[in-house]
């Protein structure tokens, strides 16, 4: 009887150690599941900011570009004002030596 008792306390202390390892495996296969479901969540919120600069640099290209064309507007403006009135203060010049009207 004392054999069969130790024969069963191996038995037992073997099972428990399947146990423990079994335990142990799930515990990490829970671990790891939830690095990855973080993970997902990091990456979904990534790539939303990373939409949000997309958006942000369009909207920055589109507003440089008006910009842009405001101040050659404005350039091209200023040219043909300046190109007349040194015309203008050319044919002025030769008549009252450069007076102001």
């Amino acid at each position: 009887q004392v054999t069969k008792l130790r024969d069963e306390k191996e038995a037992c202390v073997a099972r428990g150690k399947k146990v423990s390892a079994e335990l142990a495996s799930l515990k990490e296969s829970i671990n790891s599941n939830r690095i990855v479901r973080e993970l997902r969540e990091e990456l979904l919120e990534e790539r939303e900011r990373y939409k949000k600069l997309e958006q942000e640099t369009a909207r920055f290209k589109t507003a440089a570009k008006e910009q842009l064309q405001k101040e050659r507007s404005v350039n091209a403006e200023l040219r043909h004002v300046s190109s007349f009135s040194r015309g203008r203060n050319r044919n002025l010049g030769e008549d009252n030596s450069g007076e102001d009207l």
